[in-house]
């Protein structure tokens, strides 16, 4: 079996068990190259999920957590609180590294608030915002939008003026 074959299988077989079969049926590709250093990538519009070309049972993350990571994104373009939602009902049904993965994005969303909120406030008062905070902000948000597909930087320029 072709391993886009048996992602397919996989993919149908982890709809059944974790999802009650109703998930749409989304095809499952492989890719060479996928942004920003990204393992998988869910597509809601073209119903595709990619996942990088090598991807397997014995990678690290394995194939099964990728493609239920990237399940939990159907009809979720974010790492928000229904995605996070989706990982924890994972994680109950024996699934636990989802836990500590939805955590990690728990984390990332809370950070980017606090971040959000700070530049606000600076912007709202027109005072500067000093460099080592813009440098700690951007690291974090290149983080949090990891798998978004945000581009922060315009929001840097504004903020920096």
């Amino acid at each position: 079996m072709t391993a886009r074959r048996e992602a397919q299988r996989l993919f149908d077989e982890l709809n059944t068990r974790y999802f009650r079969g109703r998930l749409p049926r989304y095809q499952v590709r492989f890719v060479r190259r996928l942004p920003h250093g990204w393992q998988g990538s869910c597509d809601n519009e073209a119903k595709i999920i990619q996942l990088l070309h090598g991807v397997n049972s014995s990678s690290r993350p394995p194939l099964r957590h990728l493609l239920l990571h990237e399940m939990c994104h159907i009809g979720l373009p974010d790492h928000g609180t229904r995605w996070q939602k989706r990982m924890h009902r994972l994680a109950e049904l024996g699934e636990d590294w989802a836990r500590k993965d939805a955590a990690y994005y728990a984390e990332m969303t809370a950070g980017m608030v606090k971040v959000f909120s700070l530049l606000k406030d600076a912007f709202d008062s027109g005072k500067p915002v000093p460099e080592e905070f813009l440098r700690e902000a951007k690291e974090l948000c290149a983080e949090a939008a990891f798998g978004s597909g945000l581009d922060m930087r315009p929001i840097f320029r504004v903020v920096k003026k």
